[in-house]
């Protein structure tokens, strides 16, 4: 959530008005997006060679809440 958005704190659910089911939902989320997105950038040591082997032209925009910088 801190990442996702400038202010997350509108955004951030409660865990205790959540159910069973919307906590399981949000768990497999997680799980999904860890799949989907392979580790973190800043932990990941072969992003730099799979990053040059990149050829499409490729417009990267960071804004000034991004953390990664």
């Amino acid at each position: 959530m801190q990442l996702s958005y400038h202010n997350p704190a509108p955004f951030r659910p409660d865990p205790a008005t959540l159910t069973d089911a919307a906590k399981n939902i949000l768990a497999a989320n997680r799980q999904a997006l860890a799949v989907y997105g392979g580790q973190p950038s800043t932990g990941d040591p072969t992003l730099v060679k799979r990053l040059s082997a990149v050829t499409t032209p490729t417009l990267v925009l960071w804004g000034d809440s991004g953390r990664y910088r």
